[in-house]
């Protein structure tokens, strides 16, 4: 995981849902979106999912 690029605001994902959603299909890494520093979500492309 690459911290800086892999964890991100609940706003940024509110304004980047298409590049986030790119991103995590292209490296296969998910992301973490955090609301007031506490993690909230996760991202993650379906093949490693499954």
């Amino acid at each position: 995981m690459h911290l800086k690029q892999d964890i991100k605001s609940v706003s940024y994902l509110e304004k980047n849902s298409l590049t986030a959603i790119n991103s995590v299909n292209e490296n296969h890494r998910a992301m973490i979106f955090t609301e007031n520093g506490e993690p909230k979500a996760v991202l993650q492309d379906i093949e490693s999912y499954e």
